[in-house]
Parts: C-alpha cells; sequence; structure tokens
C-alpha cells in the first residue's frame, strides 16, 4: 500500500467498526483488550462520545485516535486510544492519526492533551517521544500518564 491510497477521516467509524478494528489490532496491544472492560461496550463509548481521527484503505478502519474533547472549561483533552493493524505497521499511520487529533484539539481551544501508556510498550513510547509527550507521572498500575503542551 501507498501512502496515497489511504483516507484520513474524522469521526466517521460505527461501534462496529471500531470493535472490529480494536479485534484485528488485539495483539499488538501490550495488556491486551481484556483491560478496557467490555469490549462492545468500549466500542460504543467510543463512537457516541470520542472524537476521531481515522485511516481508511479499501473500506477498513486500519489506524484509529480516540479522543475526547468534550470538557473544554478544563482545557486538557485525553487520547484514549491509538491503534493500528498489524499489515500497516511501520508506515507512519500512528503519527498521522495523532497529529490530526493534536490539531484537531488545538483548533478547538485546548492547551494540552493527555494520555496513559503501559510503560512497556516501547514503540508507543518511541511515537509519543517524537511527537513531544512528557512523562507526568505513573498509575498505581505502573502505566505513564502522558502530556504534550498544544499551540493555540
Amino acid at each position: 500500500m501507498t501512502r496515497d491510497t489511504y483516507c484520513l477521516c474524522r469521526s466517521s467509524a460505527s461501534a462496529s467498526d471500531i470493535e472490529q478494528h480494536l479485534r484485528d489490532c488485539d495483539a499488538g496491544f501490550v495488556a491486551g483488550l481484556q483491560t478496557r472492560g467490555p469490549l462492545r461496550a468500549y466500542c460504543g463509548k467510543l463512537a457516541e462520545l470520542a472524537a476521531r481521527s481515522e485511516v481508511w484503505v479499501d473500506g477498513r478502519l486500519v489506524a484509529l485516535c480516540a479522543y475526547y474533547n468534550n470538557r473544554p472549561k478544563c482545557r486538557t483533552g485525553f487520547i484514549s486510544n491509538v491503534s493500528v493493524v498489524a499489515d500497516c505497521l511501520g508506515e507512519g499511520l500512528g503519527r498521522v492519526v495523532v497529529e490530526d487529533a493534536l490539531a484537531c484539539l488545538a483548533a478547538a481551544g485546548f492547551a494540552s492533551v493527555e494520555l496513559e501508556v503501559d510503560a512497556d510498550n516501547q514503540i508507543a513510547l518511541n511515537l509519543y517521544a517524537r511527537l513531544g509527550f512528557d512523562e507526568v507521572r505513573r498509575t498505581r498500575d505502573g502505566a505513564l500518564i502522558l502530556r504534550r503542551a498544544l499551540s493555540l
């Protein structure tokens, strides 16, 4: 696949599209999908409440960044999920969807964005470091909370 065959969309995936995508990505999650609770409910929540930057190819959702921008008074957005299907890893699609989400949050007036990542997920940590995220703290279970300031 070449990059020009990809379609970057925003919040077009249905809950079932998101569920299929996450199932396709499950092997790549360090902790696995079971840590997110019942998958169908999680996907429904993302479809209903989260904004999403999505990359599609041939009708298939191949990269996703789900984020919350529904609390503008707090001025900090939250990235809930970043995932890329295995056969598209290494093509820069994680960066594409995260950068699009960051641009949307900045345009909406958010001052910063946070996310939680497993401390053992070196691929994700490398991406977030390249995108300017810094560690804020560790959770009780050892995950990392990262933050990045947004240009207004």
